[in-house]
């Protein structure tokens, strides 16, 4: 995320330097259309939630509120998988392995005795 802001705000400062003005709603809608379904959420509620200070709700504010997000995305991210990986005590897929094992072990067996009739 903090790479993508950043590149945002560089072709939004290159533009200004050459004195081409964007609006607001417009650098808004660029930002907030390329963004993975992951912050739909975020989205929904930035541009459908009315803002009497929206005047004052800058590219700035956006970027924060951006990165906040995709920081609680990461961290919920990051505790689904520790608790998945708590929940199977760490084995799951060693126990599917073994299991997968001993399963093709016993078709080979199988197929062994059937070719040596």
């Amino acid at each position: 995320m903090e790479e993508y802001l950043t590149k945002i705000r560089q072709l939004y400062d290159d533009l200004s330097a050459k004195n081409i003005i964007l609006l607001k709603q417009v650098i808004f809608a660029w930002v907030l259309h390329n963004l993975s379904d992951d912050f739909e959420m975020i989205v929904s509620s930035i541009t459908q939630s009315p803002r009497t200070d929206m005047p004052s709700y800058d590219i700035d504010q956006l970027f924060a509120d951006l990165l906040e997000e995709s920081k609680r995305l990461t961290s919920l991210n990051k505790s689904y998988d520790t608790a998945l990986l708590t929940s199977t005590g760490g084995k799951k897929n060693q126990r599917h392995h073994k299991a997968n094992t001993a399963r093709i072990v016993n078709e080979t067996i199988k197929i062994l005795q059937i070719a040596s009739f």
